[in-house]
């Protein structure tokens, strides 16, 4: 179950149907229509109150309405802290979420592409992870979502793709908190000895949709270029809103979490019919003007 890809079969190519994308009321959900709609691909995005994962019978009348060409299944308990309290909450979503997902597009016969995360790897390889890298979850989140990648692994239309350190103009995250932060203190502490690779949802929804079209299964790895710290990102905010806020290094004691933080969790790809994702820099410039757009 590595990240080779089946070669492609012209007779079961994604037809131009609508894209049918869980979890579209997320950051990433919603970079999904954009991008869809810049390239007039059609598209059906669902939110949680429209659509429950854990539910088969929500999964597959959400199905019947929209009869989908394809599924990026982009819904997630993404709260990692909360998972370590409640790592069954988690697992009805992150894994049998994904299980039944799979299995409908399964019975549709159709390509499904399931968002993974950086948090099924130890983080200790200072080098970063490939596609083919052994996964071993620390937490209850990373062990939900690898659980959740066997039954996408297990399908010979499914395709993992797995991110890091996602952002974006919408919703919580961390480059919107470090912008809010530095433009109300002098200072701010920020951990500087786990470095990952940012990405902007943008880039990913591009990339997603790109997966779609070269008809990749597997594994691949879809993450911003270069790797940095939490440090380097939250300077890269100052720079970018002009703040002049002071960005002080510290180490991840600092912060202590309930479940624990890779020190290195970054993403690299040997596949070359990867999509290029691209500098996250462009994302924090285009994400902290538009802030400044609205607040105007």
């Amino acid at each position: 179950m590595g990240a080779a890809t089946a070669p492609p079969d012209h007779d079961r190519a994604v037809p131009p149907g609508p894209v049918l994308v869980t979890g579209g009321d997320g950051q990433l959900g919603r970079e999904l229509v954009a991008a869809a709609a810049r390239v007039d691909r059609p598209l059906v995005a669902l939110g949680r109150r429209e659509l429950d994962v854990a539910d088969a019978g929500s999964i597959h009348a959400a199905c019947a309405a929209i009869d989908p060409a394809a599924i990026i299944h982009a819904a997630a308990w993404t709260d990692v802290d909360g998972a370590e309290a409640s790592e069954q909450a988690a697992a009805a979503i992150n894994d049998t979420g994904t299980r039944l997902v799979v299995a409908e597009a399964a019975r549709l016969d159709i390509p499904v592409v399931a968002v993974s995360t950086d948090y099924v790897f130890p983080g200790d390889a200072p080098q970063g992870y490939v596609e083919d890298d052994e996964p071993a979850p620390q937490g209850a989140y990373g062990r939900t979502k690898r659980a959740g990648e066997l039954h996408v692994l297990d399908y010979e239309r499914g395709l993992v793709a797995r991110t890091a350190w996602l952002f974006s103009e919408h919703g919580s995250n961390f480059v919107r908190t470090m912008d809010v932060l530095t433009r109300s203190r002098e200072a701010v502490d920020v951990v500087a000895d786990q470095v990952g690779s940012p990405t902007w949802a943008r880039h990913l929804a591009d990339a997603l949709l790109a997966c779609l079209d070269r008809e990749l299964t597997g594994i691949v790895h879809l993450a911003g270029e270069p790797a940095v710290s939490w440090h380097g990102l939250a300077q890269a905010v100052v720079d970018a809103n002009g703040s002049g806020c002071e960005v002080r290094p510290v180490g991840t004691e600092a912060f202590p979490r309930p479940a624990p933080r890779p020190a290195c969790s970054i993403l690299r790809s040997t596949r070359p019919d990867a999509p290029v994702v691209g500098p996250w820099a462009d994302g924090v410039r285009a994400v902290v003007r538009a802030w400044e757009l609205a607040r105007t």
